[in-house]
């Protein structure tokens, strides 16, 4: 099975082999879509375009079919069931008691006691048949059934039997959704209804006997989040601060309701009641099927990372809202699997990313893909963050050059949307000090130039379409480069969070919400206002067969190209998708400097050429005999042979390629016990 990103209208072979299922789902409207591939004849021709928009076009009516159905059974439900089952069971009830059917006794007689008066009350005269006892009733209700049962019988027995099985099986049904409902209706009136009511009714001096009275709590009210319950209150309630405190304690406490839910007290008129309300909590779990039909309508700029309550799709709009996000969260929050989920998409619609991870293993999904970088040394990332800082000034004079007089630079071409991932910044922004410290020459500035450059990528982005996604379990200011580059992250995402956290990161955002406890669950900060959300979790395989298809079919590992035609991937721009090389490679070519007379007029002259390295690109090319790129750079400091600097490539210093081999192989043949020694030194030094 094989995955690509194809355009829809493209013609496929069809291979002659066994047949599969195959699945297409659109990424964006402009054409991308995710293809996974069987290699069978018929799974070829099924996913053509023709045969995959009359598929489409079944299922929608299937599904629409399906949907009607279910309605049209809830409503046949509760029209036949449901609704009638109390009042037939109520009816039937009254009618064996001997209680009046419709409405409430005229007298006070009993079930076993005929009546002696009629109450004040009750208005108008009252026949003899209200003054007999219960049992008197039910006896004459009953024996009148029977006898008409017993003439039906005598003159039409088929149709007694047929309306006889039809009352039991109307008998069976509502007599069990009778039990059911009873039975459940029981164990909440005991559970809840009979606490609350003991708890409440001295505090707000409610005078009704009964909790069905004047608290309106379904049974189900757990299964219903949302939902407005009420409480009635007496006339005389005054609203007091005191007492509604007290009231909305001992819900929550008897309810069992979260801390967060939302009270309403209405207190004008002659009929106060509050009313009382649960949030809506996100589902429990977000998978990669449940994310993946949503991805169609998200932008490039706004990968989604999650459902919210009522199953609403969360973004983090990089244009809207902020080019660059913090993320911050204890150990085991799941600040890897956020990433994942916002990295994989951003690959996925040809982006390229490059990861900062000084623990190694934390994204090992990504690793080797085409379209992506892995730096785990703070060596690696110290000269991947020089270079972006030569990839930024390039991108800003391209932007300054084209924009145009709006400022307006989406015609600008810039490249592609480039997803820098710093993980753990409050270890990362250590090593690199330490390691400046360790290579720094005389005369050099104490402040690492690789947190300069990150500092740079915070201050811009937007327009050059690089965006900086920063991970640290406690993004202090000193960790984050200062207050003002802390500041460029509008979207915040906080896990497992304290209060201090939340006071420093979200100050806006107040009272606190409620502390998270369940795995993947995140509070995301967007424009002063916290959305609870469900991170959805992607496999390490579905991120990586995701993030693949930002990579044209050409560079990639794992497509088979016998029997399948090249894809076109359609992006915002031609050049989105196209691998790796749309991006300045770690270590750019050696500069070339021509070498000659200055005034040299021969058109056919032949000029020398001096090549020029830097330290790494000496040690990659095999240069100065074996030796280590920090042997090499101690080198420039404490040995006075060697070769001067000739230029330089933003903060990286320059040397001649082949002077640089003649002291190294002068240095090795020299055999001075100097040199032997200061490299045996250096070693040790590198070991440890």
């Amino acid at each position: 099975m094989t995955m690509e990103m194809e355009k829809p209208g493209a013609a496929d072979p069809m291979p002659d082999t066994a047949a599969k299922s195959t699945e297409i789902v659109s990424l964006r409207g402009s054409g991308t879509e995710l293809v996974i591939r069987p290699e069978s004849a018929l799974a070829r021709l099924s996913a053509t375009p023709t045969a995959v928009r009359s598929l489409a076009a079944a299922r929608t009516v299937s599904a629409a079919a399906l949907d009607g159905a279910r309605r049209t059974g809830r409503v046949a439900y509760i029209a036949t069931v449901s609704a009638p089952a109390p009042f037939v069971g109520r009816a039937l009830g009254r009618f064996i008691s001997g209680q009046p059917i419709v409405g409430e006794s005229r007298t006070d007689a009993t079930f076993w006691r005929t009546a002696r008066r009629q109450p004040m009350e009750i208005a108008g005269e009252t026949n003899k048949w209200s003054y007999l006892a219960g049992w008197q009733r039910s006896s004459a209700r009953i024996g009148a059934l029977l006898v008409a049962v017993g003439v039906g019988l005598l003159l039409r027995p088929d149709l007694m039997v047929a309306v006889g099985i039809g009352l039991g099986v109307l008998a069976l049904v509502w007599g069990t959704y009778g039990v059911t409902r009873s039975a459940e209706t029981r164990g909440h009136r005991a559970r809840y209804l009979w606490p609350l009511h003991e708890a409440l009714r001295g505090p707000v001096r409610q005078t009704a006997t009964r909790p069905e009275q004047w608290l309106h709590i379904p049974p189900d009210f757990k299964r219903n989040p949302g939902s407005d319950l009420r409480i009635d209150l007496p006339p005389a309630y005054d609203g007091s601060d005191g007492v509604q405190n007290h009231v909305k304690t001992v819900v929550r406490n008897k309810l069992g309701l979260e801390g967060d839910t939302v009270f309403s007290f209405h207190t004008e008129g002659n009929k106060p009641h509050v009313t009382f309300r649960e949030p809506v909590r996100p589902p429990a779990k977000v998978t990669y099927d449940d994310i993946l039909p949503l991805m169609r309508k998200a932008k490039e700029t706004a990968p989604i990372i999650g459902l919210s309550a009522g199953q609403k799709p969360v973004t983090v709009d990089l244009e809207a809202d902020s080019p660059h996000v913090l993320v911050s969260a204890g150990s085991g929050a799941g600040k890897s699997v956020l990433l994942r989920a916002i990295l994989s998409q951003g690959l996925a619609k040809g982006g390229y990313g490059i990861i900062f991870d000084v623990k190694k293993v934390s994204h090992m999904w990504a690793s080797s893909l085409r379209n992506c970088e892995y730096h785990r040394t703070a060596e690696a990332i110290h000269d991947r963050l020089l270079s972006l800082r030569n990839e930024v000034d390039r991108r800003n004079d391209l932007v300054e050059r084209f924009a145009d007089i709006d400022g307006n630079t989406d015609h600008v071409d810039v490249g592609p949307r480039i997803w820098v991932m710093a993980e753990e910044m409050n270890a990362t922004i250590n090593r690199l000090n330490k390691y400046w410290r360790e290579i720094k020459e005389k005369g050099e500035p104490n402040t690492s130039p690789a947190v300069e450059a990150l500092l740079d990528l915070l201050f811009m982005g937007r327009q050059i379409k690089i965006h900086v996604v920063s991970v640290a379990q406690m993004a202090s200011a000193r960790t984050m480069g200062g207050p003002e580059a802390r500041e460029n992250y509008a979207t915040r995402c906080l896990s497992r969070y304290t209060m201090n956290a939340w006071k420093m990161l979200c100050p806006e955002v107040w009272p606190m919400p409620r502390k998270p406890k369940q795995l993947g669950r995140w509070q995301i900060v967007t424009a002063g206002a916290a959305t609870e959300t469900q991170v959805a979790f992607f496999t390490p395989r579905q991120a990586r067969d995701l993030a693949q298809l930002g990579v044209p079919t050409s560079f990639r590992d794992d497509f088979d190209h016998a029997g399948v035609s090249g894809s076109q991937p359609s992006h915002d721009r031609d050049d989105l998708g196209q691998g790796p090389e749309t991006v300045p490679e770690t270590v750019p070519e050696a500069e070339i400097v021509e070498a000659g007379p200055a005034d040299s007029q021969e058109s056919g002259a032949v000029s020398d050429r001096i090549v020029l390295v830097g330290l790494r690109e000496a040690v990659e090319h095999d240069l100065v005999d074996g030796m280590t790129l920090v042997n090499l750079r101690k080198a420039t400091q404490r040995d006075v042979h060697f070769p001067a600097s000739k230029g330089k490539r933003g903060s990286e210093r320059l040397y001649p390629a082949d002077e640089l081999s003649k002291w190294a192989r002068n240095r090795r043949m020299s055999g001075s016990d100097e040199a032997d020694q200061s490299e045996s030194v250096d070693g040790e030094s590198e070991n440890e």
